[in-house]
């Protein structure tokens, strides 16, 4: 999948007409409604493709809330995948599945590049105006709020791909197709990750990367 997605590549590539400005995307992330099924990624892609493009400019709440929401689509699509896979899928079925693993995939590496490369690590951000839900809910404390960093939403995003790359979703491809731009998609993040010296000493990358690394190479023949 190529992430330039402003520009029609080829009709194999998600096409992204609209990004949307940052308000927009603000007032799409207030009045979200609950997440039920995994194929309503499709309609909410560009939501999540415009955070990445005007990803400095979105809040750190707001990013945390299209974080949470991606993680709920992942864990919507593994549960649906992991019931279906032992079936006669069809090949429309497959490529259904397969389509959407690998939007979730790209979009949360995406993120964890992001979320690494950025260097503000605020806190508390209060660009964006909080939604009826929010209004109704109680202050958090304050060592809550510290904790919601980009550091801290980037281990989010790399425990989610880690959950994706863990699935039994190999069947979804076809034995003889190596998938190279799925494998460059998913270890892109890993080893942008490995050349920071001090990620080591992170207990979730420690654990989540040489796994996912490691999955992508007995599974997908990545650096073979």
């Amino acid at each position: 999948m190529v992430f330039d997605l402003q520009q029609q590549h080829s009709t194999l590539c998600y096409y992204v007409q609209n990004v949307f400005d940052v308000a927009e995307i603000n007032t799409r992330l207030q009045n979200h409604s609950r997440i039920e099924k995994p194929e309503e990624l499709l309609e909410m892609f560009p939501l999540f493709y415009s955070i990445v493009i005007h990803f400095d400019k979105v809040s750190i709440t707001g990013r945390d809330q299209a974080v949470e929401m991606l993680l709920q689509l992942i864990s919507l699509e593994m549960i649906d995948v992991q019931r279906q896979i032992h079936r006669d899928l069809s090949i429309d079925d497959r490529r259904f599945h397969l389509n959407i693993i690998k939007m979730l995939s790209c979009l949360i590496a995406e993120y964890i590049i992001r979320f690494d490369n950025d260097q503000t690590n605020k806190s508390l951000d209060v660009d964006m105006p909080p939604s009826k839900k929010r209004k109704k809910a109680k202050a958090s404390k304050t060592n809550e709020k510290s904790s919601l960093t980009s550091d801290s939403l980037r281990d989010k995003c790399l425990k989610g791909l880690c959950d994706i790359i863990r699935s039994h979703i190999k069947p979804l491809w076809d034995p003889s197709i190596i998938d190279e731009q799925f494998v460059k998609c998913v270890t892109k993040p890993c080893y942008h990750l490995i050349r920071r010296t001090d990620i080591a000493k992170n207990p979730i990358v420690k654990e989540n990367l040489p796994l996912i690394l490691t999955i992508m190479i007995n599974k997908f023949e990545h650096a073979r």
